[in-house]
């Protein structure tokens, strides 16, 4: 192959790249997520619960693994529903493995593709305590305000 075709077709190659990163520019920017701080402590009956939830707006990288985290009993886990209580999930599932009964926990939710929360949007956020066995032994909803970044 000579020089000049070689050339051509490496300037072909970057000029397709940019182009298609020109039309795609929108998967740079990062997508928006609701950060969970969640505290546990026991109940007057001896069982575990969540005392306090504080949110926190926030986005991860385009380039961030979207998906359900991995199960590990026990644990705590969480997801956001729309503003109607029969919708459908708009996150991801996510979870941490629950160590100790009063502890504090840190959940980060994605948001499903399209899914994405609009300003003044009520989440609706289900919070449950699983055993090793993985049953429920607590669950709560909490609600949330989507805010203007």
């Amino acid at each position: 192959m000579s020089k000049t075709l070689i050339t051509i077709i490496i300037i072909i190659a970057i000029s397709v790249i940019a182009f298609g990163l020109y039309i795609n520019k929108d998967i740079f920017n990062p997508s928006p997520a609701l950060k969970l701080s969640i505290s546990t402590n026991l109940s007057t009956a001896n069982t575990p619960r969540i005392s306090n939830i504080s949110f926190e707006q926030t986005t991860v990288p385009f380039f961030y693994k979207k998906g359900d985290t991995k199960v590990e009993f026990p644990d705590i886990n969480a997801f956001i529903k729309s503003n109607e209580a029969q919708s459908e999930q708009i996150s991801f599932w996510a979870s941490q493995v629950r160590k100790n009964d009063e502890d504090d926990y840190t959940l980060t939710l994605v948001f499903r593709d399209g899914e994405e929360p609009k300003t003044d949007d009520l989440l609706l956020i289900r919070l449950s305590l699983t055993d090793i066995k993985g049953r429920v032994i607590y669950k709560t909803t909490a609600f949330y305000g989507w805010m203007d970044n």
